[in-house]
Parts: C-alpha cells; structure tokens; sequence
C-alpha cells in the first residue's frame, strides 16, 4: 500500500523566538535542588563539555535551527555568587574563559560565544537578565545611558535575547518599556522578553507567564 502520509511541518526556520532555557538543567546538573549551585553550574565547560552532564549546547540536535539558546540566571555572576553583579550583562572571565581571553572587549566575548552556538545549528544566544543595574556598577552611569551600552553589546555581538526576570526593577513597567524602547532603538535584532507584571504586555516583544513546573 502506497504511504499517503504528508509531513505538515514546513521546511523553513521557525520566526518564533523559541528557545531552549538551561535553568532546568542547571539544577539536573547540580541535583541538590539549591539555587546556589544551579547559578555556579551556568558556563562554558556546561555548555560545550564532553562529559555528563554538561554538553548542554548538544542537546536538541534535530531542533536547534528552530531555538535559540538561552543562558538562564547567573551566566554574568562569578562562580561565588557575588550579588553586586546581578543585572551586569558583562560575560564572566572565570565561568567563560575561552570567550573572554585576551584583551577583548565584552561586545567580542559575546560575538565569539554567539558565534560558537550559531555554528552548532542554533537559531541564535540569548541570556537572562536581572531587572536592575547591577550594584557594582550603578553608580557609574544613569540607568538609561547604562543600559544603552548593554544594548549596544547585544547589537554588535548579535545576542538574540533578553529574558529579562527578577530584580530590584522587577515591578517597575516604566523600567521594562524603557529596556524594550532603547532594544527597539539600538538592537532591534534583539527580542526582550518580560514577566511578573501584566501592565507590561502592551510594550513586551515576548511576555512569559512565569515558570512551568518540571
């Protein structure tokens, strides 16, 4: 009998930002159900080791061109879990050390880390971002010229998503459509996703209606 079955999935990259989110893994990794060690897990050896349970970026290998991946909470913190840099979106030289070696400029540590993913098969990188400046670094700028310069990494690196959570802002619709205003502005390739408030929804690119249990 002749097979009459007929694939209706199109053969065409899905324009979704979908994505595949490591924070779940991060605690597989870990196993001891404490956020601490799921925010130390998050780097590059969990990324592109060989060995379980890292080789994250292998995951999805008949899906990737469909996903981006995005590096959930805490790929920009130290591995000792310092809050004074929440909200840095500056790549971390000891959880990244092969993208940030050498005298480069964060915007290039993130170009070769989204370089690297893309040439696997993703659609593209993304990270979660805390919903403040980071304490470390507030007193340097206003939040609007602070946030321009993390934009302007996004762009020239080709970052392709802000999961934008949590935070001291985090409440704040006025803080979320100004991320989403200047995103438009300055990397208007970059989709800024937010959550915890609906008064946002009018303003989001993406809005997540907050974690789904395992």
């Amino acid at each position: 009998m002749k097979n009459t079955n007929r694939n209706l999935i199109p053969d065409r990259v899905n324009p979704s930002p979908d994505y595949y989110c490591t924070w779940q893994t991060q605690l597989y990794a870990t196993s001891d159900g404490k956020p601490a060690k799921q925010r130390e897990s998050i780097c590059e050896h969990s990324l592109f080791g060989s060995e379980r349970p890292f080789g994250w970026s292998r995951f999805y290998e008949t899906a990737r061109r469909d996903l981006l991946l995005v590096m959930d909470d805490s790929w920009d913190v130290p591995p000792d879990g310092n809050s004074a840099y929440f909200g840095s979106l500056l790549l971390d030289r000891e959880k990244f050390p092969q993208a940030t070696a050498g005298k480069v400029s964060n915007a290039d540590a993130l170009k070769r880390l989204t370089d690297r993913i893309r040439a696997l098969g993703w659609k593209g990188l993304g990270g979660w971002v805390c919903a403040q400046e980071a304490p470390l670094f507030s007193k340097e700028a206003t939040p609007k010229v602070y946030w321009r310069a993390r934009l302007e990494d996004a762009a020239r690196s080709g970052f392709a998503y802000w999961k934008v959570d949590w935070g001291k802002q985090a409440n704040n619709a006025d803080f979320r459509k100004m991320l989403t205003d200047l995103g438009h502005e300055i990397a208007p390739g970059l989709t800024v996703e937010h959550a915890i408030i609906p008064d946002i929804l009018p303003y989001a690119d993406t809005y997540r209606t907050y974690d789904v249990p395992a």
